[in-house]
């Protein structure tokens, strides 16, 4: 959750921006962001020290693709101020330059006949 969402119930596109970079992150290290971090302390972490989770550094999930280029913007959409974070389409053509073949680009957007994506 953004910490503008956990302070004042905020919810909008940078929220969901910052929500998709804890997806990510969650989607390489297969566990929830702060999963072993106590409820209490949550608020403070994220809200008043900015903390974010670290960077996994095992080799099977940077042999994934979990990259500098790709790490700076999982970092990005975490931005404590939501004008730093980058908007959907900055973040989908980053993306897609990170994919050699596009195939990131294309599970994330839909087909023009209306079918459902990949």
């Amino acid at each position: 959750m953004a910490p503008e969402q956990m302070v004042r119930g905020i919810t909008n596109k940078t929220t969901d921006i910052y929500s998709f970079g804890m997806t990510i992150y969650e989607i390489f290290t297969g566990a929830a962001p702060f999963a072993n971090t106590i409820d209490s302390y949550l608020f403070v972490a994220v809200v008043d020290r900015a903390i974010r989770p670290l960077r996994p550094t095992e080799s099977a999930i940077v042999q994934y693709g979990l990259d500098d280029t790709l790490w700076a913007l999982i970092e990005e959409c975490w931005s404590q101020e939501p004008k730093d974070r980058p908007i959907a389409a900055t973040v989908a053509s980053r993306l897609a330059l990170l994919s050699p073949t596009g195939m990131l680009l294309v599970c994330m957007t839909s087909p023009s006949d209306g079918s459902r994506g990949v």
